[in-house]
């Protein structure tokens, strides 16, 4: 049987937070920035997916490796996760196996992790089981990962 993603997202841009959840697997993971823009995480984290820089399942709130301050959007794939900083570029980090991190390689990464391009006009994400796709300010749509 096929599982499907879901991606569940809340929040209020003008009380500077949002919520991602990784859903479809169980146990699922939850990912969340605070009012600070910074990036917490916990649940499971077999594949890096919280990027913490470990493989270890949190059951409280730990912060991505980075401890970047100026994130400004999260997405939720199926074992990987995609965020965009608030400079227009693109991170991402977790399970690799189909090239969806899109860092060139099908490596697993368990921090945060930038995209191949290096561009700083990514403004919309979205990550489903094993692909992402990210919008430009140009209005460019560009996807990567599996292609099934």
């Amino acid at each position: 049987m096929h599982r499907h993603s879901w991606l569940v997202l809340l929040g209020v841009a003008g009380l500077g937070f949002f919520i991602a959840i990784l859903a479809d697997h169980d146990p699922s993971s939850l990912i969340f920035a605070d009012s600070t823009s910074t990036l917490w995480a916990w649940g499971y984290n077999d594949n890096g997916t919280l990027g913490d820089g470990t493989t270890t399942n949190r059951r409280t709130p730990t912060q991505e490796a980075t401890g970047a301050a100026n994130w400004s959007a999260v997405a939720a794939g199926g074992f990987h996760t995609v965020a965009l900083k608030s400079n227009g570029t693109l991170w991402a980090w977790g399970r690799n196996t189909y090239g969806q991190l899109g860092d060139g390689t099908t490596t697993d990464k368990t921090a945060p992790t930038q995209e191949s391009t290096g561009a700083t006009n990514w403004s919309a994400i979205a990550a489903g089981e094993s692909h992402t796709v990210a919008l430009r300010s140009d209005g460019t749509l560009w996807a990567w990962g599996r292609n099934t």
